[in-house]
């Protein structure tokens, strides 16, 4: 599953929660979204930064 795909799907599962009223589960899921996307940028960040490095990459 790709990134937006996971945002999508935990996105739709804490309105579900804050829906029924579990806001505390809500908040969890999000949490864990977000930590996911952190992780996510630093690791686009990290393959960007390789590429921009190799000498044979840039133009």
């Amino acid at each position: 599953m790709n990134i937006h795909e996971k945002l999508d799907e935990r996105c739709e599962l804490a309105k579900i929660y804050a829906d029924d009223g579990a806001f505390h589960s809500a908040a969890r899921v999000l949490k864990d979204l977000a930590a996911t996307v952190e992780q996510h940028a630093i690791a686009c960040d990290r393959m960007l930064l390789e590429a921009t490095a190799d000498p044979e990459v840039r133009p």
